[in-house]
């Protein structure tokens, strides 16, 4: 008999700085994806990243992805990225969304990753946390101006 994969879905509206950021700011800081795992120290795969800009700032960013909550750094909206230490110890992959992944409507765009493949280990939780880090110089309008949905094969 066969075993098909369960696959989740895990969804996050990061709150937006308004003012202008700059390139290796963080786009937004630790948020959880709960729950990304069936249950605690288990792996997931990311298979893919989907979301939307309402203000069509079509910028890249990249998203660092942690095992546990990235507690021990100081992650501020729109300041430097500085990874700390201890909390590099709870890395566990990255995903980098490029200005050429978006597709554009009249006044908001989508972007699409697809096949990410990206094996990760959840700890004593059965969620994983992300921290957005711009690569780009995006103005957002709203703070809810971006939704993004993560997609989960959960062993």
């Amino acid at each position: 008999m066969s075993t098909f994969p369960l696959v989740n879905l895990v969804s996050i509206t990061p709150v937006l700085d308004l003012a202008a950021y700059a390139d290796g700011d963080v786009l937004f800081p630790d948020m959880a994806l709960a729950p990304a795992a069936r249950e605690n120290d288990r792996t997931v795969t990311l298979i893919s990243v989907a979301l939307r800009d309402l203000a069509k700032q079509n910028g890249a960013f990249d998203l660092f992805f942690f095992s546990a909550e990235p507690a021990t750094g100081a992650y501020a909206a729109n300041a430097a990225f500085d990874l700390d230490d201890t909390d590099a110890d709870l890395f566990v992959g990255h995903v980098s969304i490029l200005a050429t992944d978006y597709a554009n409507a009249a006044d908001s765009s989508v972007a699409t990753k697809r096949n990410i493949g990206l094996q990760m280990d959840t700890t004593t939780a059965d969620d994983l946390y992300v921290i957005g880090v711009s690569r780009g110089t995006p103005d957002y309008v709203a703070a809810g101006d971006m939704m993004i949905h993560f997609q989960f094969i959960m062993d």
